[in-house]
């Protein structure tokens, strides 16, 4: 209940009561860190997001004298909603975090889950017309280039290779691929610039990334012939 009230409800004329049982806790009560950051994901896969707004309404509870993992995460979260999560500051200091913490731990999976919400709601309401947005096909392929690509692609593949974590890895995949989906229903004419940058985009980078196997593509975009009406017809004869 402590946490609940401290992430989701309004503190307005009760903030001193519960900023004092939370900092309690804190110092008190056993294992706290690892109880909160349990059940902080209990609550997420119950539908209850880990967003800016409930994460402000933590950190503005916390009592700074006490140094422990959930003021070091807070703080960190706080610089990932200010500054943007593919901000190069954000990077290195979700990088140093998650690499001081165990890889499994309930604190590295709140963080992933965090990030890839971020991508979620970036991704999902992607229009289609802005694939290149997603893919970073606008972008110019010269090395001085490089650093210049803001592309969504871009900043996946780099916090994969960060977290280095499969099932966060397939949260992924399965979101591209919902936006794949999207652009190859709006998409309709195969020889069209967009439909071939989407196919050369998932044939280069899905088998890349684990997402798919090259056999998969090449399903994914295997035209498919139609049947003429009177073998259709003889076969549904027999």
């Amino acid at each position: 209940m402590l946490i609940l009230f401290s992430r989701y409800f309004p503190h307005e004329g009760h903030e001193d009561w519960i900023k004092g049982l939370l900092n309690e806790a804190r110092t008190n009560f056993p294992g706290f860190n690892e109880k909160y950051f349990n059940y902080v994901l209990e609550i997420e896969e119950l539908g209850l997001p880990l967003d800016k707004e409930s994460d402000l309404n933590i950190y503005r509870l916390l009592d700074t004298g006490i140094e422990d993992d959930l003021l070091k995460y807070s703080k960190l979260i706080n610089e990932i909603h200010n500054k943007g999560y593919i901000h190069e500051d954000a990077i290195e200091a979700i990088r140093f975090f998650y690499d001081n913490h165990e890889g499994l731990s309930d604190i590295n999976e709140a963080l992933r889950h965090t990030i890839f919400g971020h991508f979620e709601r970036l991704i999902e309401n992607l229009p289609v017309e802005d694939y290149k947005t997603f893919t970073g096909q606008d972008q110019r392929k010269g090395e001085q280039d490089a650093a210049a690509d803001d592309s969504i692609a871009r900043f996946m593949k780099l916090y994969m290779d960060i977290f280095a974590n499969q099932e966060f890895n397939l949260r992924l995949r399965d979101l591209s691929m919902g936006f794949v989906q999207k652009t190859l229903k709006q998409f309709t004419d195969k020889r069209s610039t967009q439909y071939q940058d989407v196919k050369h985009f998932v044939q280069d980078k899905f088998p890349e990334w684990e997402f798919m196997k090259e056999k998969e593509v090449v399903e994914l975009f295997k035209t498919r012939r139609k049947r003429k009406a009177g073998k259709a017809e003889a076969t549904s004869k027999k």
